[in-house]
């Protein structure tokens, strides 16, 4: 039982926000019409049952509780309730990678220990590596003949 729960989660928990309007609708919908908080305001209490002609089974047939239950499992549902984690499409990168090596000659210069070419092959391999599974390519480049 205790293995059950613990796998229970939510997937999109945040639906769950939507319950705190559930007390307000609530109060809204027992409220009553327009036309009786007119009324309210102008009559005292006590002769206002008394003014209003109100069938004495609408109350027990309105469908408050019908509402506010459809509101709770419409929240759960949205919310998303699992029991196996999956993972989410949404957050893998599948973007393939393409690195690219300029071959003219200026890369052969001497200016930096070790050559740029050894240099950009290095970050190349620095790049690629640990990144399993993603499609990734190479090219290069020897310029424009003169």
């Amino acid at each position: 039982m205790t293995t059950l729960l613990g796998d229970f989660h939510f997937v999109r928990p945040l639906w769950l926000l939507g319950l705190l309007a559930l007390p307000a609708l609530w109060f809204a919908l027992r409220r009553g019409s327009a036309e009786t908080q007119a009324w309210r305001s102008a009559v005292d209490a006590h002769l206002l049952r008394h003014l209003l002609e109100r069938d004495e089974g609408a109350r027990a047939s309105s469908p408050h509780w019908l509402i506010a239950v459809a509101w709770l499992l419409a929240c759960i549902a949205l919310a998303g309730p699992a029991w196996e984690r999956l993972p989410m499409p949404l957050f893998q990168n599948r973007a393939a990678r393409v690195i690219a090596l300029e071959l003219a000659p200026t890369m052969l210069s001497q200016d930096v220990k070790p050559t740029r070419v050894r240099r950009g092959a290095a970050d190349g391999r620095r790049q690629h590596r640990g990144k399993s599974g993603r499609r990734a390519g190479a090219g290069h480049h020897a310029g424009a003949r003169q």
